[in-house]
């Protein structure tokens, strides 16, 4: 009987994923992130100047972005690129200074990104 209670457990401990996989949600699944080459964008007005805010997330698990952020009149970009990894709703670019930059999925065409002080809405 003891051998029998041993081995369910053991069982059930297995199938409850005991492993590292980290679960995404439902809103990264329909977004395609990771399966597919996805872009998201943003226009950004400042001073009668428009240029486009964006991240790249590649299916091989590299990103790009560029964002514009309006300064004191001025238009003001920061752009980087990494890796990043999917994690829950979120994706956690790390680019090459080490700065981690946090895109939140919200539906299959929207974005959120955070990187400092600058947050941003993105669409496909």
């Amino acid at each position: 009987m003891k051998k029998k209670i041993l081995l369910v457990l053991v069982i059930c401990l297995l199938l409850c994923g005991c492993g590292n996989k980290k679960k995404v949600t439902k809103a990264v699944e329909k977004s395609e992130i990771g399966s597919v080459d996805v872009s998201y964008s943003l226009s950004v007005n400042c001073n009668n100047l428009t240029k486009d805010s964006y991240v790249t997330l590649n299916k091989n698990k590299t990103a790009e972005y560029g964002l514009y952020e309006c300064n004191e009149n001025n238009l003001e970009l920061v752009t980087g690129e990494g890796k990043y990894k999917l994690d829950g709703s979120k994706v956690i670019i790390e680019d090459n200074y080490s700065q981690k930059v946090i895109v939140t999925v919200k539906d299959k065409k929207t974005v959120s990104i955070k990187m400092g002080e600058i947050e941003q809405t993105l669409t496909k």
